[in-house]
């Protein structure tokens, strides 16, 4: 790095650059500096979906802290953080993490907390990255690689290579948990249909094409519901974005989705004709468990509440929303909620006296929805901040969109995230709370005077 405080490339110049000349300046002024960056960022990137090695993906964060610091204080290039300041959406998940942090001070549990907030660290991840920012694509390009990797670890379980066992018979999860696997999946799916909408010479369609394909194989061997939901949702909501907001979008939106349905009725043809059904009759039968779930059918009648999973979860959806009627502004506080649902003994066990009863225990009592998560720990002031955030960030990213291809792919991702979170309090798991800023990340991609594109956006 740079030994110069204020290097003349940067002196000279920063008062007529703005934006993206800045930080193609600080890139110029420390280049060796500017080269560790960005191969921080793309590691971290790389390894967040790789939930079978969840350290990693932490490792990298701390060194992007830890190097964004160095840099600030040795590179001489500090004038490149000075664009993310006048940023909205900067105040508002600064303003959000902060709210947060204070709602500790009123918690009925503060120790359990600061478990909670430590998948907030998410929030570091903006401003470590603002400095490669305009290497966005290459980022979000590492993401797509790691996913692809889980879900051929995937297929690799469900045709019995060795070497490649799951962890329970005919449970095909690459090695992650489920449920934020599902989302990180879901995610990529929906990040590879953007991508050749969003693109101008769609040089790597046939690579997101490919790509599409592993993530929707991935999502029926992942069998999460909340995932499929959003990779459902997802594609139509980009798709209608795409064609009110890029220009000339309409032919590649109609060819994507001419694609995406003719992908989808070989594959039901193909499962259907060779494949006798396997991989579409685990899905209807999750659909079925799910609808005799809350029909109350003769299979669950015995079963206590903690067995049923959408029954259980609309029961907790309801206690949640009781404690945000107790207090609405301020909330519960962070590591509080569970604290609301010892009057429901029913979520362990359904009776105070039964054999084995347990009381209600922390470490996996939340309110399986992050919406009503915030609302009931941080109030409804925490729920104004999240959804400023996510707004600004959103209506930066549509503002982009038609100079820089990749807002849409993170637009995209956010969507997928908003949706799988009605289904869990997956803001808790710092995969997914780091997938979210992933997504928001183009949001902070910086304008310049004249041509908006930013390089490798």
């Amino acid at each position: 790095m740079s030994d110069a405080t204020n290097p003349p490339a940067m002196t000279e110049r920063r008062a007529q650059s703005t934006g993206a000349d800045v930080l193609r300046l600080a890139a110029a002024a420390d280049p060796f500096g500017h080269r560790v960056h960005m191969a921080l960022a793309v590691a971290w990137a790389f390894f967040l979906p790789l939930l079978m090695i969840p350290w990693a993906k932490d490792v990298a964060l701390v060194l992007l802290v830890i190097w964004s610091i160095a840099r600030v204080l040795f590179g001489g290039v500090r004038a490149a953080w000075g664009p993310i300041f006048s940023m909205p959406i900067t105040w508002f998940i600064s303003a959000w993490g902060i709210w947060t942090c204070l709602s500790l001070a009123w918690s009925p549990a503060p120790d359990w907390g600061l478990e909670e907030l430590r998948a907030f660290r998410s929030f570091l991840i903006p401003i470590s990255l603002f400095p490669v920012l305009l290497h966005l694509r290459r980022v979000v390009m590492a993401f797509l690689i790691g996913v692809a990797i889980v879900n051929l670890i995937q297929i690799a379980q469900a045709v019995g290579i060795p070497g490649f066992a799951p962890a329970k018979p005919s449970l095909y999860y690459g090695w992650v948990a489920p449920n934020p696997g599902g989302l990180l999946i879901a995610a990529a799916f929906i990040a590879h249909i953007a991508w050749p909408i969003a693109e101008r010479r769609g040089r790597t369609a046939v690579w997101h094409v490919a790509g599409a394909a592993l993530a929707a194989l991935g999502l029926l061997l992942m069998l999460n519901r909340g995932s499929m939901v959003a990779a459902t949702v997802g594609p139509a909501v980009i798709m209608v974005v795409a064609l009110c907001v890029i220009p000339r979008a309409r032919v590649k939106v109609l060819l994507v989705a001419t694609a995406l349905t003719f992908g989808v009725s070989v594959g039901l043809l193909i499962d259907d004709l060779a494949l006798d059904g396997a991989a579409t009759t685990p899905v209807r039968n999750r659909i079925q468990l799910a609808m005799d779930d809350l029909g109350s059918a003769e299979r669950f009648a015995d079963k206590p509440l903690i067995k049923r999973s959408v029954t259980y979860r609309v029961e907790v959806w309801k206690a949640t929303i009781e404690s945000v009627q107790k207090r609405p502004l301020c909330g519960i506080g962070l590591g509080g909620l569970w604290h609301a649902f010892e009057a429901h003994p029913e979520f362990t066990n359904t009776d105070r006296l039964e054999d084995g009863y347990r009381r209600v225990e922390a470490d996996h009592k939340h309110a399986h929805n992050s919406w009503l998560f915030v609302s009931a720990t941080t109030g409804l002031i925490g729920l104004a901040l999240m959804l400023g955030t996510l707004g600004s960030g959103l209506a930066a990213e549509v503002r982009r969109m038609a100079s820089q291809p990749i807002a849409l792919v993170g637009f995209g991702i956010v969507v997928s995230w908003m949706v799988a979170n009605v289904f869990d309090s997956l803001i808790l798991s710092g995969s997914t709370s780091q997938l979210l800023v992933l997504g928001l990340l183009a949001a902070w991609l910086p304008r310049s005077k004249g041509a908006v594109r930013a390089e490798d956006a």
